[in-house]
């Protein structure tokens, strides 16, 4: 049944900013910097693999 599901999306919502990056860091991966979505009131940071990123 779930053979050929994808991940698309990964949200991680959270209210202190560089409390998160500091727990995503302690784990060994390397946050870019911050994009803000202007007018939507988010942003969002990537973690970059070989062919994927979260």
């Amino acid at each position: 049944m779930y053979e050929n599901l994808e991940v698309d999306h990964i949200f991680r919502i959270v209210e202190d900013d560089a409390d998160a990056i500091n727990q995503i860091s302690s784990l060994g991966f390397s946050p870019s910097e911050m994009r803000e979505h202007t007018g939507q009131g988010t942003s969002s940071r990537f973690i970059f693999f070989e062919k994927n990123y979260l």
